[in-house]
């Protein structure tokens, strides 16, 4: 019973921490860059 009990209050304070993080949300922007190839000849 005990082994139950705690189990539970484990999942239910999980449970808790993963609902207490949900609200952030990341946005990523994206950068386009171009390459360029460049030769010299001497």
């Amino acid at each position: 019973m005990k082994t139950i009990l705690t189990l539970i209050f484990v999942l239910f304070i999980g449970v808790a921490a993963q609902a207490q993080n949900g609200a952030a949300e990341v946005e990523v922007e994206t950068v386009t860059m171009s390459v360029v190839a460049a030769t010299a000849k001497q």
